[in-house]
């Protein structure tokens, strides 16, 4: 595999769903329902989908506070805990930062205690989890649920690990391959991760159900940085890839801006494309 797949791990998706109910107080950080029924959107190509998409954005009540426009940068800083651009934003001998991608929260890991706090982008704590194991991976979090995505630190084999809020280990999903981007859905009823398979040289996008049950799982291309984005309703999820190869055993098949639909439902291809932005 391609050294710059493995760079593909080098990020981590957050819960872009509900939080628990001891942080009802920040629910502003989550947008509120669509005021009034959507339109008729065909998604045929990714063209309509960032239509689809955008048309549920402007019918939110309201605004939807992020770790960019929220108060949880300067929060964290007073403690002393500081954020970037990136989704890992900080790793030191004491601390790991993660940012969700969608920018709703964020997890400080204790490397020392093992203990993992959970923000929302209010930079209100919601939780601190002591899990049962060290995380290996990158840090994810819904309102039940710690994630443990596997890929590119202390374990290079991959895999998902979904902890309960008391920390107990529920369930260990060893056939991910190595994870290299995730997204959970804003209803709070999925998560998708994109992943590498060393040994197969194959690339795939599967889907759970938020208990760690696999709903599907369909072959992609190989690619840089990929992007995931479900729409609001989670009725369809995007799979942008920044670079790709057609071939990972030849690098001179690497292109540029690839992106894939699928319907979420059934895991049905909807449509792959160059694109532009």
């Amino acid at each position: 595999m391609n050294n710059n797949i493995l760079c593909l791990s080098i990020g981590l998706c957050l819960c872009a769903g509900v939080y628990p109910a001891m942080a009802q107080k920040a629910s502003s950080s989550t947008a509120t329902a669509p005021t009034a029924k959507a339109k008729t959107i065909e998604v045929k190509d990714y063209k309509s989908f960032k239509v689809y998409v955008a048309d549920e954005e402007t019918r939110l009540k309201t605004k939807h506070i992020t770790t960019d426009n929220g108060p949880v940068r300067e929060k964290l800083e007073r403690m002393g805990i500081h954020i970037g651009q990136g989704r890992l934003s900080m790793m030191n001998d004491d601390r790991q930062v993660f940012v969700s991608p969608d920018k709703n929260g964020v997890a400080v890991v204790d490397r020392k205690g093992g203990e993992v706090s959970l923000f929302n982008a209010e930079g209100i704590l919601l939780k601190k989890v002591k899990l049962e194991k060290y995380p290996q991976g990158f840090v994810g979090f819904t309102g039940t649920k710690v994630f443990d995505f596997k890929g590119g630190f202390e374990n290079k084999r991959g895999g998902i690990d979904v902890y309960n809020y008391s920390g107990k280990l529920v369930k260990t999903i060893t056939d991910s391959g190595i994870i290299d981007a995730s997204m959970f859905s804003q209803n709070g009823n999925w998560f998708i991760v994109s992943s590498s398979d060393w040994t197969s040289r194959k690339s795939f996008l599967i889907l759970y159900d938020m208990e760690g049950n696999e709903m599907w799982r369909r072959v992609i291309m190989s690619g840089d940085r990929p992007q995931i984005k479900f729409s609001g309703d989670a009725i369809y999820v995007s799979l942008k890839l920044p670079a790709y190869w057609k071939d990972v055993r030849d690098g001179k098949s690497r292109g540029s801006k690839w992106v894939y639909i699928f319907r979420v439902s059934d895991g049905n291809l909807i449509s792959e494309e160059n694109y532009a932005d």
